[in-house]
């Protein structure tokens, strides 16, 4: 670990990590071997993470909780940034963030398919296996970009950050529909399929 402010392993076994953008709590290490628990602590040395595992036969695969389901990059040639992610009702994964890649972001038929400038805003919609379903662009002409993303009971998105962009942000009659200062907060809303559903800025003078 790096770059922390707290990294402590706590007396119920877990890891504890944090900075002051945020604390992580990690529960303690399961492990399994032929169906049968195997036991297994997370152990500090310094900023070093390892793990203490009891008796097992190394001849045969050992599953360390938590073991990685799958794991995928998503991103072009250029700065890719993914700052937040949500999960709807079916597993659906979505990443929300900001690019500076020309290609290899958006999907056929998305909302917005081209980069705009700058960077732009990107929301990524998996399956729970980790396939892409779709992705878009969203940004005008200037620079935008999402931090962070939810979803709601009907399985719709929203994405909120920052904008820059004086047009091709807000649809008509929302909260504000003009740029106010030189950056404005900014909040989108899309359907499962990724249709836009409205977007607007959020600031003052």
């Amino acid at each position: 670990f790096t770059d922390h402010e707290e990294l402590l392993v706590d007396a119920e076994g877990n890891l504890v990590h944090g900075n002051r953008l945020g604390r992580f709590t990690e529960q303690r290490p399961v492990s399994f071997q032929d169906g049968a628990e195997v036991p297994t602590a997370f152990h500090m040395d310094g900023d070093l993470l390892s793990f203490e595992v009891g008796a097992y036969d190394p001849d045969r695969e050992l599953l360390i909780d938590p073991p990685r389901l799958w794991g995928t990059y998503y991103g072009g040639a250029q700065d890719d940034y993914a700052q937040g992610v949500a999960v709807d009702n079916y597993n659906n994964v979505y990443i929300a963030g900001w690019t500076t890649s020309l290609g290899n972001i958006a999907s056929p038929g998305a909302h917005d398919e081209e980069w705009s400038a700058e960077d732009d805003g990107m929301l990524v919609k998996f399956d729970p296996d980790g396939t892409r379903l779709w992705g878009t662009y969203f940004g005008s002409t200037d620079g935008d970009a999402f931090a962070y993303c939810a979803t709601d009971q009907d399985d719709n998105i929203y994405a909120g950050g920052i904008t820059k962009s004086t047009i091709g942000i807000a649809t008509p009659g929302v909260f504000q529909t003009v740029k106010s200062g030189d950056w404005d907060g900014l909040l989108v809303k899309f359907d499962a399929n990724g249709t836009l559903q409205w977007a607007t800025y959020y600031g003052g003078f």
